[in-house]
């Protein structure tokens, strides 16, 4: 049986870098969703109003790991902010996290 998946695992990776930032910005807990899960989980629902989405556990748990596995490229990314050719490169350089049963 397969796991549930996260309906963000869907969206355009330049999509989820986005809301990655906002996250980042609002003080999401990267290392540990369920340290602070009530807050994480309010981020998070706050943002995806904007794309007429509802949270799940998933979701939270999705962004915890699409952040902890692209740290350092989310970095790259936004330390290359002025260079849009090279950050076309670097967004299609995302790994998309896979909920496992």
């Amino acid at each position: 049986m397969a796991a549930e998946q996260s309906q963000f695992s869907k969206l355009p990776k330049k999509q989820l870098l986005r809301i990655a930032e906002k996250l980042v910005d609002e003080g999401f807990d990267i290392n540990n969703p369920y340290n602070d899960y009530d807050e994480n989980y309010e981020m998070l629902e706050s943002i995806a109003k904007f794309f007429s989405m509802t949270v799940s556990d998933e979701d939270v748990q999705f962004f915890a790991k699409f952040l902890e596995i692209n740290d350092d490229l989310i970095a790259d990314i936004f330390a290359n902010n002025s260079q849009e050719i090279n950050n076309k490169e670097l967004i299609e350089q995302l790994e998309i996290p896979v909920a496992k049963t």
